[in-house]
């Protein structure tokens, strides 16, 4: 089997960060990077390295295990599932390497080690495989109620998340789900709602912005959208703020009507876009000024009349 380094992208990935950390049960662990987008070719060696640190003033034993997962919602959160026949073959011809396949990883205190994700692509592969690649204290294992998480964090541990492809020249199958915002606006900054759909086979990387023109065309915004995982057969919905769970223009003062032109991007090169439209008229600010207005022309009046 001839020995390459596939093209592999680290990416912000299906869950949401490329560093995450994790601290449970006495156990405080990071792991780098926390999703791993890999394309291979049949008959390919991939691999990918990993650095794993523990955090804490003990030293821990942790066990390494692979557990298939599937999209929990749109949000990027996901659930374990039970390996398959098709994941228990998959999962015979990956190893993570600690200068020899190792099934186990001991840190000492604040000890980082740097690991390599090996895996040896099946000659007849033709589908995806989502998997998580775990580090667990012996003292816990994952179950379904303690992964559904949007970062790489288990009881007990901490995960890489692994998608992997057949690196296959198909034509992506994007669709935009739903791009929109409230019509009429007060002020900023402005929320928008955007989806998208694969409805193919594997999975891919969507990029892609938002530009914001104003009414008399001018360019006056643009919000660059985070590069995001999508399943095969599932929609994701794209946020860039994750405490309001929104995509965010982030300008406060804004007046009169509006464009939003979305462009997305996937890695073979096509293009989907949507344009909407919207309008930001202060009401409450116009009626203020209006009464104060009426007002000062109430007291000018009465002090005429008694002048």
């Amino acid at each position: 089997m001839k020995k390459i380094f596939l093209f592999l992208l680290v990416c912000i990935g299906y869950l949401c960060s490329n560093n995450i950390q994790a601290h449970a049960q006495g156990v405080s662990l990071a792991i780098s990077p926390a999703t791993v987008r890999i394309q291979a070719s049949p008959q390919a060696q991939v691999l990918s390295p990993l650095t794993i640190e523990n955090k804490g003033d003990q030293s821990v034993t942790l066990r390494i295990i692979f557990k298939p997962f599937k999209a929990e919602d749109e949000l990027g959160h996901i659930t374990f599932l039970n390996p398959d026949d098709r994941y228990d073959r998959f999962f015979q011809n990956v190893q993570v390497i600690d200068l020899a396949p190792t099934q186990t990883v001991t840190l000492a205190p604040l000890e980082k080690k740097k690991l390599t994700l090996s895996i040896a692509t099946p000659s007849d592969i033709s589908e995806d495989y989502y998997f998580s690649v775990l580090f667990v204290s012996n003292s816990s294992s994952p179950t379904q109620n303690d992964t559904k998480n949007s970062v790489s964090a288990v009881a007990g541990g901490i995960a890489t998340n692994v998608i992997f492809s057949p690196q296959v020249d198909v034509a992506s199958n994007l669709s935009i789900d739903e791009f929109t915002t409230s019509p009429l606006k007060q002020s900023g900054p402005v929320p928008f709602t955007l989806r998208i759909a694969n409805q193919g086979d594997h999975a891919t990387t969507i990029k892609g912005s938002v530009s914001l023109t104003n009414m008399f065309g001018q360019t006056i915004g643009k919000v660059d959208l985070p590069s995001t995982n999508i399943l095969a057969k599932s929609t994701r919905r794209i946020i860039n703020d994750y405490s309001k769970q929104t995509l965010l223009w982030n300008e406060k003062l804004i007046f009169g009507f509006y464009t939003a032109k979305l462009t997305l991007t996937s890695p073979n090169g096509a293009t989907v876009k949507k344009t909407i439209h919207f309008a930001a008229f202060p009401t409450e600010a116009i009626i203020g000024a209006i009464l104060i207005l009426l007002g000062i022309l109430f007291i000018a009046r009465r002090v005429k009349k008694h002048m």
